[in-house]
């Protein structure tokens, strides 16, 4: 009786921080470019500030702008790097499992050959590592 307490108290605990935690949906390249025209924005007001007539205040108002939005850029190439890491991982463990499937008698020809779509997966996962997403203007 105890476990099943516990077990109803954990699954209740799990639900509870699940939908206070909510998951972004938005996909990480997405997200970089949402963050990206909040943090020109923030710059282009700070640099917008005319030193005859603002007052610090204004500029130390400004620069948080820029901090947080630079922040939230900043979170976002975490999230997409991280996805891209996560799919170059992916695509190595696939190009393992293929070689490790290869029959013993296959010829470096053939292993080449059958293992084109792993190799050709790691590439274009490496790829994205450095690319930048393409953003709408």
């Amino acid at each position: 009786m105890n476990r099943v307490r516990i077990l109803i108290v954990g699954l209740f605990v799990g639900a509870v921080l699940a939908a206070c935690y909510p998951q972004s949906t938005t996909p990480p390249a997405e997200a970089v470019c949402n963050a990206w025209e909040p943090f020109a924005a923030s710059v282009e007001t700070f640099q917008a500030l005319d030193p005859a007539t603002a007052e610090p205040g204004d500029y130390q108002f400004a620069l948080v702008g820029v901090r947080q939005a630079f922040f939230d850029l900043r979170d976002a190439g975490y999230e997409m790097a991280d996805a891209n890491v996560t799919a170059l991982n992916d695509a190595i463990d696939d190009l393992e499992g293929a070689i490790d499937d290869l029959p013993d008698d296959t010829s470096m020809a053939q292993a080449a050959e059958q293992l084109e779509p792993e190799l050709t997966a790691v590439s274009s996962a490496l790829t994205a590592i450095g690319e930048s997403p393409d953003c709408p203007s």
